[in-house]
Order: structure tokens, then sequence, then C-alpha cells
């Protein structure tokens, strides 16, 4: 996913705005919504290839990539650039993007990761660990990479979130433009 956290209007980014200002479309191409049936939740708006699903609140920009491929994801990034440009007197705080992962078997180098020495004292007194987690930040370029790693049972989630704190939209601009290969390099180390 792609995120932009600053003060977005739902108002100007309707279902017709993000047509216009994120996917850049013309009027007369079609999208899918879906409405939300409580009312307060966000339209969720696909682009016609059904790669991206956007939704916006008062506080984000989020940025969905169902088909989960390097291809989406610098695509979602491109749009999110869009947005910016669109709508470029949005206070902006922050901008990021996720990159999750699991496994469905036991990896050991993951146990490794999630255990540690307080594991003993929780048996020590009586509790059955049921889940595990470690996290680490690490300098990227201008932001960081927040790297969290998660275990229940056989399964394993690593999520990374490459985040940028800044109110400047050039460097957002330029943080949304990592190139993918440069991602999967990142990746490849973690």
């Amino acid at each position: 996913s792609v995120v932009l956290v600053g003060r977005w209007n739902p108002a100007i980014l309707s279902p017709a705005g993000i047509k216009k200002h994120v996917f850049k479309l013309p009027p007369d191409q079609q999208v899918q919504v879906a409405v939300p049936l409580d009312g307060v939740s966000a339209y969720l708006v696909t682009n016609p290839e059904e790669t991206l699903v956007v939704h916006v609140e008062e506080e984000r920009l989020q940025i969905e990539v169902p088909k989960c491929t390097f291809a989406s994801l610098q695509q979602g990034m491109r749009v999110a650039c869009n947005a910016l440009e669109s709508l470029p007197v949005t206070p902006i705080s922050a901008a990021g993007f996720n990159l999750n992962f699991i496994t469905k078997t036991v990896c050991p180098e993951l146990v490794a990761a999630t255990d540690c020495h307080i594991d003993n004292n929780f048996a020590t007194q009586g509790y059955r660990i049921v889940g595990r987690s470690t996290g680490r930040s690490v300098a990227f370029g201008e932001g960081q990479i927040n790297i969290t790693v998660t275990r229940l049972g056989d399964q394993s989630q690593v999520n990374c979130n490459f985040h940028l704190a800044t109110r400047e939209l050039d460097k957002v601009g330029v943080w949304l433009g990592t190139a993918v290969e440069t991602v999967k390099e990142q990746l490849a180390k973690i």
C-alpha cells in the first residue's frame, strides 16, 4: 500500500475527485466504487485495471495494491504523486509505502528473529506464549524503513514500512519516486 498522511478533504476527493485528481482519468472513463453500507466509512475507488484501490479519510489518502506486484506498487506511488500535484496546498506530514510478507510454514530465520530471553521469564510465570514480535527502524535515504516481524504459531509475517516524515512536497515526490529496483534491493538485504 501507499499512504499519504495529511489533511485531505473527502469532499474534494469524492469518487469523481479520485478519478480526476488521483487516477487522472478522462471524465467518460469508468471506475468501480464500493459504497460503505455503514454510511461512515470511506468510498473504495478502484482504477479500471483493478490494480489500485483508493480511499480517503481526513488524515490520510491510502492506495491499496490488491494484486501485490512491484509494478502495481510503482503505479500506486505514481498516483500518490498525482494527488500531490493536483492538490498542492494539502498539508502533508508523512508519506510511506508498505510491503508485507507472510510465510505459510515455519521459517527458522524468523523464529530466531522473534525468540528472546524474556520468553523464559513468561514461561516461569506459567504463561504460554501464543505470539511473538520484534521490530527495528533503520535509516534509509531521508527517511527510514520500519521492519516488524511477527510470529503466530507456524506462520510469520514481515512488514516493511518505508516511512518519510516531512511537510515538504518535493521530498515526498522524491520518496515516492524511489525506484522499484532500489526497493527490491532493500528487501533482499532485510
